[in-house]
């Protein structure tokens, strides 16, 4: 949908999917993390972090850089079909999950399952806070960057005999805003 932009509805219907999409990456990343034993919680946060970092680290520096050498359709197009190939990715992720968790003891289901409820958090602290850092900090941060740093530098930056567009500017600072923010935790951890 972003590769063919068809007006202001268009995309905004393009970023409510993705919302929901990205929701359920990080749902499920949670749900797999939550899936460990305790001794190694931590080390499963660090990992499933860490892939989340490294992806979107990728898709804006990356993705700058193919807008600003193919043009944004044919950009989009290409980080498309590149994340069109995690597909099977995850019908063989899905796969191993389900015999991993098919072949496990009543004791050891049982001992995955158990949260402590010492240190909670309230739904609506969680909901509020989720709120205003993704839609209001980064959605106003991504959705406005590119735009202001063209206003400021213009469409390229030349570095030596190096050219950079503004789309891998904007790439690189926006990955360098959420690189400076500090690691997500679970709530009670």
């Amino acid at each position: 949908m972003y590769a063919f932009p068809l007006g202001t509805l268009s995309f905004l219907l393009a970023r409510i999917v993705w919302g929901f999409c990205y929701s359920f990456f990080r749902l499920g990343s949670y749900l797999v993390v939550l899936e460990t034993s305790r001794p190694v919680l931590g080390l499963a946060m660090g990992i499933t972090q860490a892939v989340s970092r490294l992806g979107s680290a990728f898709t804006v520096v990356v993705g700058g850089v193919l807008i600003d050498s193919l043009g944004y359709q044919t950009g989009m197009l290409a980080v498309a079909a590149f994340s069109a190939c995690a597909f099977p990715l995850f019908l063989s992720l899905r796969l191993q999950l389900k015999q991993h968790l098919t072949g496990d003891s009543p004791d050891v289901e049982a001992e995955r399952h158990i949260i402590p409820h010492d240190r909670t958090l309230s739904v609506r602290y969680c909901l509020a806070a989720g709120f205003i850092t993704y839609v209001v900090g980064n959605g106003l941060v991504s959705s406005s960057l590119s735009l202001v740093l063209q206003q400021r530098v213009g469409d390229a930056v030349s570095v030596g005999s190096l050219t950079l567009g503004i789309a891998t500017i904007a790439g690189l600072v926006f990955q360098r805003i959420r690189s400076a923010r500090p690691a997500q935790r679970l709530p009670g951890h």
